[in-house]
């Protein structure tokens, strides 16, 4: 498969990655990727999955939740310290 399809099956994984770490594992996502497991911190509200297709694995991570006053606290927080609960 060429980089930019490759690059493509990744885009899709990560914009699958928020509706995704609330599913069972097992899960597949529409591109044809089971999810092998998934993370979810409700006090940081840190959110990433891990994908498999054909012995190859992807590690996505839900980026800033835009109406997330968490995620923005977190993202301050690291620009001010270099430290935030989400490491």
């Amino acid at each position: 498969m060429s980089k930019h399809a490759m690059a493509n099956e990744y885009k899709i994984l990560c914009s699958e990655a928020n509706s995704m770490v609330k599913m069972k594992n097992g899960a597949v996502t529409s591109n044809g990727w089971t999810k092998v497991d998934g993370e979810y911190n409700r006090g940081s509200n840190f959110k990433g999955v891990l994908y498999e297709k054909d012995g190859q694995y992807a590690l996505c991570f839900v980026g800033t939740d835009r109406f997330s006053a968490k995620d923005w606290g977190a993202n301050a927080k690291m620009a001010l310290s270099g430290d935030s609960r989400q490491r």
